[in-house]
């Protein structure tokens, strides 16, 4: 279940979450769009299929690197939520399931459109995506999703390269997204997905959720271990050694998501799940979007 108790705290800090997004979010407000004819706010980094005629050439002189203007346009931006619900979301040691976890998260960034106007939609996938809500801004809308969020049926395989896919169906204008996971699951196929959302977002966040006990494997001697997803057994003997091999082959498997979503100018944050959920959405907020 959804973490209550969060989302109680986050009505209480209110007025610390909304200076937080300030930035991001101003109810009725202007927001950054690529145009022409209106005042220049910023510059970001140019990839490819922007409009080459926005490069600026003088910026290009000084840093030897293409960035194109940015200019404040009127401009209703949609927030996207997407909640990893396969098998390997529903474990956790703690007091909570790493699904559980990231779908209060989900649940957190919500309610921040509902206190600030601002339309978000969201779904749910596996190896392929299962439900998705329609845009909405309002307090029923929140409480739709929470239900969604509450009475999902975890299943399948991790597949964000095919759920985004089929995701990206339902976007019509270049928007926020936001994606929680593990990714625990082919690189190949996080990298499709993160490439499929990058073409249709102004911003791109990955948050991986692990439990404690997945990042650290503080189990001892002669265990059976079970896949989630494919509920296949094994048996293995948990030697220092042992450890230390897992230990740098999952550092080495953040690393390379870490490295995929800077390919493509994309946020990648990992968190385990005895962090504060507060603590968390807290920096989250302040450092999720990007000058």
């Amino acid at each position: 279940m959804i973490d209550s108790s969060f989302l109680d705290e986050l009505e209480q800090f209110e007025l610390l979450v909304k200076r937080r997004v300030s930035s991001l979010y101003a109810g009725e407000r202007s927001s950054t769009k690529m145009g022409r004819g209106v005042e220049v706010v910023d510059f970001r980094e140019y990839y490819p299929g922007d409009d080459f005629r926005l490069i600026d050439w003088k910026v290009y002189a000084r840093t030897d690197k293409l960035y194109i203007k940015r200019f404040m346009e009127e401009r209703d931006l949609t927030m996207h939520l997407l909640v990893d619900s396969s098998n390997s979301m529903d474990f956790g040691t703690k007091k909570i399931t790493k699904y559980d976890y990231a779908g209060s998260l989900a649940a957190g960034f919500g309610f921040v459109g509902v206190e600030n106007q601002e339309k978000f939609a969201f779904g749910l996938y596996s190896s392929h995506l299962k439900q998705v809500s329609p845009q909405g801004k309002d307090r029923l809308h929140l409480m739709r999703i929470l239900d969604l969020l509450n009475n999902a049926q975890l299943s399948g395989k991790t597949n964000l390269g095919q759920s985004s896919a089929m995701y990206n169906r339902f976007v019509k204008t270049k928007s926020y997204f936001i994606v929680l996971s593990d990714f625990l699951e082919p690189l190949h196929q996080i990298r499709e997905g993160v490439h499929r959302l990058s073409r249709q977002s102004i911003d791109l966040t990955l948050i991986q959720v692990l439990d404690p006990l997945e990042k650290n494997l503080g189990l001892e001697m002669d265990v059976k271990l079970e896949d989630l997803e494919t509920s296949q057994q094994r048996k293995c003997f948990i030697s220092p050694g042992f450890r230390q091999e897992y230990q740098g082959r999952l550092k080495q498997h953040i690393s390379s998501v870490a490295d995929i979503c800077r390919d493509f100018n994309a946020n990648f944050i990992s968190v385990t799940t005895d962090q504060s959920l507060m603590n968390v959405f807290v920096e989250l907020m302040g450092g999720w979007r990007r000058g």
